[in-house]
């Protein structure tokens, strides 16, 4: 966890609240805003100044027994903010108004954030206040746990028995003396696939809580075709532009589908490149590859559009080497059209979510 906005025993009140984000703060970062109303009849929460970011709301929830609403919201931070974030309550409301900004590092800084585990929402009144923990399906994933009380009650310390769950960089709860209400949350990094398991907290008295869990996971921005990443052409390698470090598949799913192959064609995880051909046989290097690779790497050359391609070259590191290099085939390439480069770890059936680093020069 990078950081996150902390308060506790304060006054605030609707229509609005504003967060401040945290200064240590960088781009790819995964945002969350937990906010939370005093009320249930009528009431809609939004992001009213989204702070130049592209927000997503995982989820809402209320009960009347609860006597309050809440929301979830989240994006992947752009990398600057245009103003601090602010949560609405409608109606021009002036209950107790929280909101809750929690903030998470990828592991690989190119990497963008999606939802893996939809949001589960819930209630009781029990102590401990358990919430039953989810099954991650991807790698990478930060799941959260959050509780909203509609009274200012304390929150003890995690029960439950799920492994990896944690407070750690945050407050044991988020008080609100405006009409009265709290809020606690935990959290749980997991580098592979796997069961959370339970978590629970002990409230200071036994009020009905609204729960929610939902899991993120991160994966490459050039996941799929329509987000392939442009490379430009060069007679040497120069960074940013035609050479690139730190390329990832982890995360990745399979967009391709089985494009026809003279190198056998498969459906895995993939990741997308693409460049305007400056000469007819460039060269196309993938380096540094981790001993995970082994045989396993698989390299197209696409000419068409998105759905619609045809080979035009092709490889399989089947020695396998660190390095491994490919040209087009045939007559090769026509000078100032668009061609994709789709990268996989050709091994259906087995784990094919590692890790990448990628490098591409075309020498003209």
């Amino acid at each position: 966890m990078r950081d996150q906005i902390q308060f506790d025993e304060k006054a605030i009140l609707g229509p609005t609240a504003t967060v401040t984000p945290p200064a240590s703060m960088v781009a790819n970062d995964l945002v969350i805003i937990y906010a939370q109303y005093r009320l249930t009849t009528g009431v809609t929460l939004s992001i009213t100044t989204t702070g130049g970011q592209t927000w997503n709301t995982a989820t809402t929830s209320n009960g009347s027994a609860a006597n309050q609403t809440i929301a979830i919201f989240w994006c992947t931070f752009n990398g600057s903010w245009a103003a601090n974030p602010v949560v609405t309550v409608s109606g021009g409301g002036t209950n107790g108004l929280s909101a809750i900004m929690y903030v998470f590092a990828p592991s690989n800084s190119k990497s963008v954030w999606g939802v893996n585990v939809n949001p589960v929402n819930s209630s009781s009144t029990t102590n401990p206040n358990q919430i039953t923990g989810v099954t991650t399906t991807a790698s990478n994933t930060v799941t959260m746990a959050f509780w909203s009380s509609g009274a200012a009650n304390t929150w003890g310390t995690l029960t439950g028995g799920g492994t990896g769950w944690s407070q750690t960089g945050l407050s044991t709860q988020y008080r609100n003396t405006t009409t009265g209400q709290s809020h606690s949350s935990a959290y749980n990094i997991k580098a592979t696939t796997g069961a959370t398991g339970t978590v629970g907290q002990n409230q200071s008295a036994a009020t009905i809580a609204l729960k929610t869990i939902m899991s993120w996971y991160e994966y490459p921005p050039n996941d799929n075709c329509a987000n392939a990443t442009l490379l430009t052409s060069a007679t040497t390698c120069i960074a940013g532009t035609n050479s690139l470090s730190g390329e990832t598949l982890n995360g990745a799913n399979a967009d391709g589908g089985t494009i026809t192959s003279n190198c056998t064609a498969v459906n895995d995880p993939d990741v997308w490149y693409k460049f305007v051909a400056q000469s007819k046989y460039p060269v196309i290097t993938v380096s540094n590859l981790g001993a995970s690779w082994t045989n396993r790497l698989k390299i197209q050359v696409l000419s068409g559009s998105c759905g619609s391609f045809t080979e035009v070259g092709c490889g399989n590191n089947t020695l396998p080497a660190v390095s491994f290099p490919l040209m087009p085939s045939g007559n090769g390439l026509t000078i100032g059209n668009t061609y994709y480069i789709r990268i996989q770890k050709n091994n259906a059936g087995a784990n094919s979510i590692m890790g990448l680093v990628y490098k591409a020069a075309w020498r003209d």
